[in-house]
């Protein structure tokens, strides 16, 4: 035989085995090739031959149990080619024998996928032994701790277990020691109940238990401390019962890690199972309760019974061990019912509430703007400059226009002869509209008959400033200037200094019942709009609307266009007390507008002796179709009026610049108006959506605790709410009122995200893992009065792998 085993390849890893210097890995591997090869089996015999017993058919691999009833080795059967694990009996009594043929008869009435499977047994002859399923697994307090087994996991292991003792309980089977050790857990996480030793039939009597024999004393107290039911500790009979108790004991221990002896404080058990981060606390304490209650009636009834609240207790139900449970708890238990089966719509409710209460805070707070279409500065403008050159040339005489004898240099008011002549030579430009940024307050006739002569010659609509207006907000001009013009308008300009991006100018003043004043920019563009018509705003705390009426009406004509502009404004404010140009009451209507160009106008202004001195073909390259503004960039000495403005940006810019800025982003739709309520809602709503998206698909690590994680996330949410009111009091460019959307959004619903997110991963995986103490938490005694055993033994529980 020898000889012939020589011949195998695994010949030396056989020996290897035998002399046990393989690894688990490589020793499980020559197991397999056991099963199959017989001259390997001999030689394997025959070397281990003074360590371990013989039996027909059967070579013994290795001990792996060694207990009260006797030793338990891993063993191949030879016809059947498979590992099998065999129970020997040594030291036989008559209580031995009994309990031992007891296991083998209760254990053959049992066929379960999660109880070990007995193959045959041999009871007649010296030593008595029985074959059964050999499982290659842990024992479960090892396997929880070993592997990191979440609570729903173990639970769920648990249940198989509740199961598998129904099955034996209808079997009239009672295991009586129901105790960690006593599980294996196979590689696929499936539990499998072993050692029916001290186990019972139900409608066996004590004799029968104890040998059979009269005179023999009965059993004493049988099963293993802190797993052991209260009547069965007492020596009472028992029933399935003592069973459930067990497993009220064993669900204790697999959900905190602490031994199962204080599975009985239920005065602790809600707090300690809290204090392990276990969901619904509060639920799992009533279970375990009910388990180990002392009276046998109070506890679950069947297994089925358990196994059924353990599965409501999974699934987030109500569960039956909590009869009488406050309508607050049914509420909270509907909740993360509804939260537990229905993510996405919970996710979805919670992003739309979320979207519409950020849209509701940013519509109340102003944060509602949105880019126009740009273009390029000057487009739609010429700006016509009265700069220092014109004064040099109108001194030397080189302006490139005939005056009359009583124009002055030095006398301003004689300059209406000049801007006359001005609008006489654009006549041939034909532009579109011709704006002044100046105020003609005064009346002077020997020089305004010129003005008035030049607005008749330029053939288009002529729109005037005005700095002053009465409390009946008309305005502060020279009435024969103020009948020749088209429109007027105000040159107010709020005080520029804070700005940085934005142009920020009123386009109308409300003052009282009168109907609103105008700004210069605001009438022009009306003006160029329908010069046939005057043009009428009416004022609404989102928009302007300007409304024209025709100067000149056919009978049965409507006198009233139905076209209509609507301008967004940003901001409806009250008049500063301190301001010199308007009165107490008054209000503006603002209109911002970008300035990233601003400082383009001075360079693209054209000064007014150039107009005087181009050709007619060059005059109607610069002017013709377009909006042309006139106004002054003369820098003034103090203590003259400078119309100048400083912006944050350190540019320094005249009034007419910001007013061309502002008619031609009129012209371009370039302001920045309000965003209507669908536009605003469809912003938010998106970034919501994404910002549930993120917060449902980031990963987050293993271990959270939801009483520190779920008010920082508060915390987030919060604070992306109090984003919004910087909108209120700094500039709300383009660019920053998208990102304070997009930031505030984000913030909000992905806060809120997070703790739906947290709360529901909480819900499926119901704790971390439970925090095991160091050793071994459980007795894995048996405890057998009268029996020779050694304490501290177990007897099948040993069947596993070592």
């Amino acid at each position: 035989m020898p000889n012939r085993a020589a011949h195998c390849t695994q010949r030396e890893a056989v020996s290897a085995l035998a002399r046990a210097e393989l690894v688990a890995e490589q020793a499980s591997q020559v197991e397999k090739h056991l099963e199959r090869c017989g001259t390997c089996r001999a030689a394997y015999r025959q070397e281990t031959g003074e360590r371990f017993p013989r039996f027909p058919n059967y070579t013994i691999l290795q001990e792996i149990g060694r207990g009260g009833f006797g030793v338990v080795y891993k063993a191949v059967h030879h016809a059947k080619e498979r590992i099998e694990a065999i129970k020997v009996l040594y030291r036989e009594t008559s209580q031995r024998s009994a309990y031992f043929e007891n296991e083998v008869h209760l254990a053959a009435r049992l066929s379960h996928p999660n109880i070990a499977t007995l193959y045959e047994a041999h009871l007649r002859k010296h030593p008595a032994y029985y074959a059964m399923e050999y499982v290659p697994g842990e024992q479960l307090d090892e396997y929880v701790q070993h592997h990191g087994v979440s609570l729903e996991d173990r639970i769920r292991i648990f249940k198989q277990i509740a199961d598998a003792l129904e099955y034996a309980h209808q079997q009239g089977v009672v295991h009586r020691d129901l105790k960690p050790q006593n599980i294996l857990v196979d590689g696929e996480g499936r539990p499998r109940i072993l050692d029916f030793g001290i186990g019972k039939r139900v409608e066996l009597g004590e004799d029968e238990l104890s040998g059979g024999s009269p005179g023999q004393r009965a059993e004493g107290v049988l099963g293993t401390f802190g797993f052991i039911a209260p009547e069965q500790l007492a020596g009472k009979p028992v029933d399935s019962r003592a069973d459930i108790y067990a497993l009220g004991a064993l669900l204790f221990y697999l959900v905190t890690g602490q031994p199962a002896r204080f599975a009985q404080q239920s005065n602790r058990l809600v707090e300690l199972l809290r204090e392990r981060q276990v969901s619904r606390a509060e639920d799992l304490a009533a279970i375990i309760d009910c388990c180990v209650q002392p009276a046998p009636e109070a506890r679950y009834a069947t297994c089925a019974d358990l196994a059924k609240d353990v599965e409501s207790y999974l699934a987030g139900h109500s569960v039956q061990a909590r009869p009488h449970a406050s309508p607050v708890y049914r509420l909270k238990r509907i909740s993360a019912l509804v939260l537990r089966n229905y993510p996405i719509p919970v996710h979805a409710l919670a992003a739309t509430s979320v979207a519409l209460l950020l849209a509701l805070v940013f519509w109340a707070g102003g944060v509602h703007r949105a880019p126009g279409v740009a273009v390029a500065a000057g487009q739609h403008v010429a700006l016509v400059g009265v700069m220092p050159s014109t004064v040099e040339a109108l001194h030397r005489g080189s302006l490139g226009v005939d005056l009359p004898s009583d124009f002055q240099v030095s006398n301003r008011k004689s300059w209406r002869i000049l801007y006359g002549r001005f609008l006489e030579a654009l006549a041939d430009a034909q532009p579109r509209v011709v704006a002044w940024d100046y105020f003609f307050p005064d009346c002077w006739p020997e020089y305004d008959r010129y003005f008035v002569e030049g607005v008749a010659a330029v053939g288009a609509p002529v729109v005037i400033g005005c700095r002053d207006t009465d409390i009946n907000a008309e305005p502060v001009i020279c009435p024969a200037i103020l009948a020749a013009v088209h429109g007027w308008g105000t040159i107010y300009t709020k005080n520029l200094d804070f700005l940085r991006e934005e142009l920020e100018v009123p386009l109308a003043i409300e003052r009282g019942f009168n109907p609103p004043i105008q700004a210069l920019s605001l009438a022009a563009f009306a003006a160029a709009r329908h010069p046939e018509c005057a043009g009428h705003i009416r004022s609404s705390p989102s928009a302007l609307d300007v409304r024209y009426e025709k100067y000149a009406v056919v009978k049965g004509e409507q006198k009233w266009l139905r076209q209509t502009d609507q301008i967004p404004i940003f901001e409806v404010t009250e008049a500063d007390p301190d301001d010199k140009y308007l009165r107490a009451g008054d209000r503006a209507s603002l209109g911002r507008f970008p300035i990233a160009t601003i400082a383009e106008w001075e360079d693209r202004a054209i000064a007014m002796e150039d107009v005087f001195r181009a050709t007619p073909a060059q005059r109607r390259e610069w002017f013709t179709g377009k909006a042309v503004l006139v106004g002054q960039m003369i820098p003034l000495p103090p203590p003259l009026p400078d119309d100048r403005h400083r912006l944050s940006t350190g540019q320094s810019v005249f009034g007419c610049q910001a007013q061309a800025l502002m008619l031609d982003s009129l012209f371009a739709q370039v302001h920045i108006p309000r965003l209507d309520a669908p536009q605003l809602a469809l912003r938010v709503c998106l970034w919501c959506l994404a910002a549930t998206i993120l917060a449902r698909v980031l990963p987050l690590p293993g271990r959270i605790r939801l009483r520190a994680t779920v008010p920082v996330c508060v915390l987030i949410s919060v604070a992306g709410l109090c984003i919004v009111p910087i909108t209120w009091t700094t500039s709300t460019a383009v660019w920053r009122m998208e990102l304070v959307i997009a930031i505030s959004a984000l913030a909000c619903a992905g806060g809120a995200a997070l703790v739906v997110r947290l709360v529901h991963e909480r819900q499926l995986r119901l704790t971390p893992v439970a925090i095991y103490p160091d050793g071994d938490s459980t007795a894995p005694s048996t405890l057998l009065a009268g029996a020779s055993s050694r304490p501290g033994k177990s007897t099948l529980a040993e069947l596993r792998t070592r």
